[in-house]
């Protein structure tokens, strides 16, 4: 099992990335790579990929197949994919992309999740190749502002609406506010969204406050527009964002800390 909460598996094919937004400065992914090449670096099996780090986005065609591995990625679970990277970074070649998904379309029985920070590229594969897309991949993005959802949720959106319009095709698409950097005012989009995700940051016991009212807010609209909810963690700041939360509060904390829904094509 993943330690990604809303996730079962990952699924590694392209590792490394750069940084290009606020919710970028603590990324546990690039703090992971450089524990995975140091021991890469001592020779540890199964940290070979990991051996050049951070900067060096590389794609593993070996881990391709993996995914045919049935005892690994049974049928009916949800993978992450890329969770060391970004699938769609702009070193991420659209060959190299369309062999990722076309692996993805030979196990239809697993749900594919693909989460990025660059929704731009995104629209653009998936226009440039409709034939790729099939319904058993989730497009999300992440969210960590306002500024970051706004502009990224929009784009998110086209591609919903690009793919039923042009291509008569439903796909499911996702928010991860995660990490969760300020209050996000998600009513313009909430009721075109099929899952929202958030949680606090959690790197190294220095991560961002995640504050209960910027929690509280997002967990209202989704209830009101009735979208699954998915509450991942408090993160380093837990303490802090609790300290000063007093009376029903308390119980509504309870609540949001208890839902972990998912789509109900994912249940």
């Amino acid at each position: 099992m993943s330690k990604i909460e809303w996730t079962d598996k990952t699924w590694n094919v392209v590792t490394g990335c750069t940084q290009i937004s606020p919710a970028c400065k603590n990324c546990y992914a690039k703090a992971m790579t450089k524990r995975l090449q140091g021991m890469a670096k001592k020779g540890v099996k199964g940290t070979e990929k990991y051996e050049k780090g951070w900067d060096k986005i590389e794609f593993h065609t070996d881990m391709l197949g993996h995914i045919f591995d049935k005892k690994k990625y049974p049928s009916g679970c949800k993978v992450f994919v890329n969770s060391m990277s970004d699938t769609f970074h702009e070193e991420v070649s659209y060959l190299v992309l369309k062999n990722l998904f076309f692996v993805m379309q030979s196990r239809s029985d697993v749900t594919f999740q693909i989460l990025t920070k660059r929704p731009l590229r995104m629209w653009d594969f998936i226009i440039s190749y409709p034939d790729m897309i099939r319904p058993n991949m989730m497009f999300g993005v992440t969210a960590e502002n306002q500024k970051m959802a706004d502009e990224r949720i929009e784009r998110l959106l086209r591609i919903k609406e690009s793919a039923k319009t042009i291509f008569d095709m439903d796909i499911t698409i996702f928010v991860s506010c995660e990490p969760l950097l300020e209050s996000i005012d998600l009513s313009k989009y909430i009721n075109e969204l099929d899952w929202v995700i958030v949680g606090g940051e959690r790197t190294n016991k220095k991560g961002r406050v995640m504050q209960f009212e910027w929690v509280e807010r997002i967990y209202l609209q989704c209830r009101q527009s009735d979208t699954p909810f998915f509450f991942k963690q408090w993160g380093d700041g837990e303490a802090e964002a609790k300290a000063e939360i007093k009376g029903d509060d308390i119980t509504l904390v309870e609540v949001i800390e208890a839902k972990k829904e998912f789509p109900k094509e994912m249940k």
